[in-house]
C-alpha cells in the first residue's frame, strides 16, 4: 500500500530536476495526480518511497506513477516522461510465508519475484550493496523483461539495456 517505485537514470553530464508524479483516476476515470514531489538526478537506480504521511493505496485501482526529467523548466514540452502502470494487490499466504523464512533484501526480492509482485522485487535489491544483491537485481530485472507480451516491446528493450549496462 505504501511501495517504493524504482528507476534507472544514465550517466550524464550536468542535473536536471526530477518530477516523481502519483496518479488514481477520479470518479470519471481520468487520472489525476494524488502525490507529487522533485527530486535530484541521480544516475544509476533511484528509488522514491510514498510517504507515510500520504495516505494508502488501494487496492483493486490501477494508478499511474511519472518520472519526468525537466531538461528546461522554462520548456514543459521538451522533458522526459516516463510512465507506467500499476496496481495494488493483496498479499497471498504463500508470499507472506516466503518472506517470514527470507533472512536478505535478496531472499525477500526471490519471494516478491516468484509471486510476481515486481515492484516490490525490485525495490528490495534497488540499491543493491553485495554481489549477491546485484546480481538478483539484474535477475528479477531479466525476468521481468522475458514476462512482458510482446505488445510491451519497447519496455521490454530498456530493460535489457539497463541490465547490459549493470553487468560487471
Amino acid at each position: 500500500q505504501r511501495p517504493t517505485f524504482v528507476w534507472h537514470l544514465p550517466e550524464i553530464e550536468g542535473t536536471f530536476p526530477i518530477v516523481f508524479r502519483l496518479m488514481a483516476p477520479d470518479t470519471d476515470n481520468i487520472p489525476v495526480a494524488i502525490y507529487e514531489t522533485t527530486l535530484d538526478y541521480t544516475a544509476g537506480f533511484m528509488s522514491h518511497q510514498l510517504p507515510t504521511t500520504e495516505p494508502a493505496l488501494s487496492t483493486g485501482v490501477e494508478y499511474r506513477w511519472q518520472v519526468i526529467i525537466e531538461c528546461n523548466p522554462a520548456y514543459p514540452s521538451r522533458a522526459i516522461r516516463q510512465e507506467l502502470f500499476f496496481e495494488v494487490v493483496p498479499t497471498t499466504a504463500a508470499l507472506s510465508q516466503a518472506l517470514n523464512n527470507a533472512t536478505t533484501p535478496a531472499e525477500q526480492a526471490i519471494a516478491y519475484g516468484q509471486s510476481g509482485v515486481w515492484y516490490d522485487a525490485i525495490a528490495q535489491v534497488a540499491n543493491a550493496t553485495t554481489p549477491t544483491e546485484q546480481q538478483t537485481r539484474l535477475g528479477l530485472l531479466t525476468d521481468l523483461a522475458a514476462s512482458l507480451p510482446d505488445s510491451e516491446a519497447q519496455l521490454k528493450q530498456d530493460i535489457l539495456e539497463i541490465v547490459e549496462a549493470n553487468v560487471e
